[in-house]
């Protein structure tokens, strides 16, 4: 469906400074990201990058009610700061999601179908704009927008630098073990206690001191 949004402003009468400003209107989000990138980190990417692209989706729906060529071209310029402006946690979303030694290749094929579904969904999207008014058919292309989001949400996600950390104390041979946050550590080792005997102590140290 975006794709026709340059095509649909010009139907509806949009002048060449507003068509110009549309065509650009994804580079000048590109550059804004630098821009809101120091506010963006202070945040967990994925909720973000979700809540943004969500506002940004959730704007096609007054598309419903746009007649003027303006307000038209308004809304799709902040479409895309929006969009874009989350693109620095979508990379970070992406390289924790996808291993590194296989990283490139995987993404190909994700690229591949990516490139697939937008040209059945541009043939959609034309076929429709052909038979029924744009102020349905982008209301429908941000349901589905939003929709994907709800799906992209669900994708495990650990931010990278994350790790899980004890502290271990030693007094004379007892071992006491602090959690630093709140992980299992019966995933590393049989039996964990608070008092725990060690008899090899420098063995032991080295295989929990730090738990990735």
């Amino acid at each position: 469906v975006l794709a026709f949004l340059l095509v649909t402003a010009r139907k509806i009468g949009a002048t060449n400074t507003q068509i110009a400003l549309l065509s650009s209107s994804t580079f000048i989000a590109s550059l804004l990201s630098y821009i809101w990138l120091p506010f963006i980190t202070r945040f967990h990417p994925m909720k973000i990058l979700v809540i943004v692209k969500a506002l940004a989706r959730s704007l096609l729906f007054l598309m419903f009610w746009v007649k003027s060529s303006l307000y038209f071209v308004t809304l799709s310029v902040i479409y895309w700061i929006l969009e874009i402006g989350v693109s620095p946690p979508y990379v970070e979303i992406i390289k924790s999601i996808y291993p590194e030694e296989d990283r490139g290749r995987t993404i190909g094929f994700v690229r591949v179908e990516m490139v697939l579904a937008i040209i059945i969904a541009t043939y959609l999207g034309g076929w429709l704009l052909d038979r029924i008014s744009y102020r349905t058919v982008f209301p429908i292309g941000a349901f589905f927008g939003l929709l994907s989001l709800y799906f992209f949400r669900k994708i495990p996600f650990k931010r990278i630098g994350e790790e899980k950390r004890v502290l271990v104390l030693k007094e004379k041979d007892c071992l006491k073990i602090i959690p630093l946050k709140k992980i299992d550590l019966t995933k590393f080792f049989d039996k964990v206690d608070f008092g725990i005997n060690i008899d090899d102590w420098e063995k032991f140290e080295k295989k929990i001191y730090k738990i990735k």
